[in-house]
């Protein structure tokens, strides 16, 4: 099974890409933040997506992760980063 007790949960992965989206995810989620929600256009204005917001987000949870001694607390850090990176590229239809 591929989600067991090493992986993290659903509101893990939404919480870090929550993280790493900042506004940005919030707007495409949140009808009433501005944003289109599920059913809303694909096409949103670019200046929506701040990449340097994110790519800094990117960088300290990379610094965060490589703090972390414990090998099994390291990997579900990196995979909750990635799933979460995923999720909100995705729109939420990531996971």
């Amino acid at each position: 099974e591929l989600l067991d007790e090493g992986m993290p949960s659903t509101e893990e992965i939404l919480q870090t890409s929550q993280r790493i989206f900042g506004r940005s995810f919030a707007s495409r989620e949140d009808p009433a933040a501005g944003g289109e929600g599920e059913e809303g256009d694909k096409d949103e204005d670019p200046g929506d997506f701040d990449l340097g917001s994110i790519m800094g987000a990117l960088q300290n949870m990379k610094e965060e992760i490589a703090g972390i001694s414990n090998e099994e607390e390291k990997r579900k850090a990196a995979a909750r980063v990635a799933l979460g990176l995923v999720w909100g590229l995705e729109g939420g239809r990531g996971i």
